[in-house]
């Protein structure tokens, strides 16, 4: 991945709104129109509040870096040193085999706008999300 840009900040709910602008002004110098930047806004913020809610309780950093593939398509890096969480999973009480009452993240926006994957290297965890064009449709895979 050709990085673009990348910004820092510390995990709390009031930091969701400048990662949305970074996001947002490189999707649009990218090539992104309007609609299909409110989609990626929507998914970042679905995401970064999973993460100040179950991954990052102790106020640690995030980091989002974003760029563009071999494909031209625009891929976002979210990564925290937060304790082990891959919130496709634990979004599916079948799958992370906790309680179907307990609450869980939502991933359903993000998965919408390209593929998912998650992983956890390092004492790091690191969502990647490779965004299709809007003509592309939104298939979704986790890793």
């Amino acid at each position: 991945m050709k990085t673009l840009g990348e910004l820092t900040l510390q995990a709390h709910s009031g930091s969701i709104p400048e990662f949305l602008e970074f996001i947002s002004g490189w999707a649009k110098e990218a090539g992104y129109g309007g609609q299909r930047i409110r989609e990626m806004e929507f998914a970042v913020a679905e995401a970064l509040t999973n993460i100040v809610e179950f991954v990052c309780t102790e106020g640690e950093e995030v980091t989002i870096r974003v760029g563009d593939d071999k494909g031209r398509r625009f891929v976002i890096h979210i990564s925290d040193y937060g304790k082990s969480y891959n919130m496709l999973l634990e979004a599916d009480p079948f799958l992370s085999g906790s309680d179907p009452s307990e609450k869980r993240p939502s991933v359903s926006r993000i998965k919408r706008i390209g593929d998912v994957e998650y992983k956890r290297f390092e004492g790091k965890n690191y969502l990647v999300v490779t965004v299709y064009p809007a003509s592309m449709g939104g298939s979704t895979s986790s890793a």
